[in-house]
């Protein structure tokens, strides 16, 4: 019995002792890098865009360097900086802005598969007021669901 005492006294006085010793986790050599960000190499976006995001000394302008996107969320981006922000951009330049941004900062085809369903996902208001895909609805509408015709098809 005295025994076991004096291995449980031992093992609590030197558990903690021994787990400061060994201090906090150190980052393994082979984690990831951190993101970098990508330069910015056009004139343009770096003339129009550059009033409110700032270049820094590698050629990375903030929040724009650090994101990659889809062309169709770039060009809502853009639409968001003309009407939000009030960004003046001819219809040629917000193109070739566009451009740059889809062939430098854009995903490539298989970044896009796991998530593309989410996005192409349709919700539509039903006459209840709740969203439903859009199968649903066109059941609906048919008649087929509620065993008889629907009043949008008897219009």
């Amino acid at each position: 019995m005295k025994q076991l005492v004096v291995v449980w006294s031992l093992a609590i006085v030197c558990v903690p002792t021994f787990a400061r010793a060994q201090g906090p986790p150190r980052p393994a050599a082979d984690a990831a890098p951190v993101d970098e960000g990508i330069p910015i190499d056009s004139p343009l976006v770096r003339a129009r865009c550059g009033s409110c995001h700032k270049s820094d000394d590698k050629g990375r302008m903030t929040r724009i360097s650090y994101r990659r996107a889809t062309p169709e969320n770039w060009e809502r981006t853009i639409k968001r900086m003309v009407s939000l922000n009030h960004v003046n951009l001819d219809p040629a330049d917000a193109r070739s802005i566009l451009k740059y941004l889809a062939d430098n900062h854009g995903l490539a085809p298989e970044e896009v598969r796991p998530v593309a369903f989410e996005a192409e996902r349709r919700l539509l208001e039903t006459p209840q007021g709740r969203t439903a895909p859009a199968s649903r609805c066109r059941r609906w509408r048919s008649g087929r669901a509620r065993g008889g015709s629907s009043p949008v098809a008897s219009r």
